[in-house]
């Protein structure tokens, strides 16, 4: 099977909530966390890879995307899509030139809406829940701040692709370039897409909001999407800074949920699998999972505790605690059966990298941005979930949750 579609991601929590897109609707899909040998002709229908470049710089992305997106295109693939972040993190603009000219086709078709998550544009500006994205709390993001809010802004720079906005889907066409095209319903994206198919459009970007309605575009092969069997232990490690995962956790604490904080003098440990502190984290966890009481272990206990710690660099500690919980995930994952939901990007890229899998299966999407995988161990396969850390409201932990709890064994 030649695999038809290829969806490139910054980021892994994003590769995942756009691969459940497709799987949710019995579209077979794979999504890999790394860049690496890829036989297109070997794999699924759709594959999903996380280049992981969201920290990376502009000229480093811009290389991978093309790199990637040129390998898929000699294999045969004919269909692309650039997944970027909602809230416009990211080497946007170099990733989304570097597919369009890799693909040599003529367009790119950008919607970068996601009305479930009250993320929309109107003139070729991102607002999220009524305001700019570069006025939210994305401004305030201590990795990648958002400083703009219109979109062809960011394609700053020499560049010999052109940028424009299509404040109506009714006028999309192939004019060369990238096309930004506004939506503010779910209805708009649909009526996009199919008017996307009329035109054969073959290069497309957003998020998870418009990868839903890919399908509507282009031809796939259906199959009766997996039954799921999940446990009633429940697990949440969040090491995510963003206010919104943070606000979460705070709410969930006070509706049941037990909450562990990561010990700030194992945060900058590199032998952490070694320490006492290893050890005593699994034991805590362990002991409220048999209780069947659900917990959090959280990486910070408030925005500003991350750089309590003297003479270490913010963004290297960062790094290092997503590692070292990213060590306690995979624990938990191989040596409980416990469902894990894991928040943030970079931590469910350590996990997975620390379990030492080279491939996961979307299943399915328990709540908007909130996807659910499963794991193939060596003894077992595991169903875990993951979100993004700016996404949902502060009660967004518990729905999951509570959602969560309608099928469990």
């Amino acid at each position: 099977m030649l695999t038809k579609l290829l969806v490139v991601a910054d980021d892994f929590t994003g590769a995942l909530d756009t691969a459940v897109q497709f799987s949710k609707a019995g579209i077979a899909a794979k999504v890999y966390p790394k860049v690496q040998n890829l036989s297109f002709l070997e794999a699924e229908q759709v594959v999903v890879v996380n280049t992981n470049t969201r920290h990376l710089s502009a000229e480093q992305s811009f290389n991978l995307v093309h790199a990637l997106t040129s390998q898929a295109k000699d294999s045969g693939v004919k269909f692309f899509y650039k997944k970027t972040d909602s809230a416009l993190r990211g080497n946007i603009a170099a990733e989304l030139s570097a597919m369009l000219l890799a693909s040599g086709q003529r367009t790119l078709y950008y919607l970068p809406s996601y009305p479930k998550m009250n993320r929309i544009t109107q003139d070729g500006i991102l607002y999220i829940d009524g305001v700019k994205v570069s006025d939210s709390n994305f401004a305030n993001d201590p990795f990648n701040p958002v400083t703009e809010s219109f979109i062809p802004g960011i394609f700053t720079g020499p560049t010999d692709v052109e940028v424009y906005v299509v404040s109506n889907y009714d006028n999309l066409n192939d004019r060369p370039g990238i096309a930004i095209v506004d939506a503010s319903t779910d209805e708009q994206l649909l009526a996009a897409a199919r008017k996307l198919k009329a035109i054969k459009g073959k290069v497309y970007a957003g998020n998870a909001g418009f990868a839903e309605q890919i399908p509507q575009i282009l031809s796939f092969s259906y199959s009766k999407p997996i039954d799921i069997i999940r446990s009633n232990h429940f697990c949440v490690i969040s090491a995510s800074l963003n206010e919104a995962s943070l606000s979460q956790v705070e709410y969930a604490k006070s509706h049941d949920f037990d909450c562990l904080v990561f010990p700030d003098e194992y945060k900058a440990e590199p032998d952490f699998a070694s320490s006492y502190g290893f050890s005593y984290l699994l034991k805590q966890i362990s002991k409220r999972l048999k209780e069947e009481k659900p917990v959090i272990l959280s990486s910070v206990e408030n925005i500003d505790s991350v750089y309590d710690i003297p003479d270490v660099n913010p963004i290297q500690l960062a790094e290092r605690i997503s590692k070292n919980m990213g060590l306690i995930a995979a624990e938990l994952i191989s040596s409980t059966d416990a469902t894990v939901l894991i928040i943030g990007g970079d931590l469910l890229y350590d996990t997975i990298d620390a379990l030492a899998v080279s491939s996961v299966i979307p299943r399915t999407e328990l709540l908007p941005g909130v996807a659910e995988f499963e794991v193939n161990l060596s003894s077992s396969r595991r169903q875990l979930i993951s979100k993004s850390g700016g996404f949902g409201d502060r009660e967004y932990i518990v729905e999951i949750y509570n959602e969560y709890l309608k099928d469990t064994v």
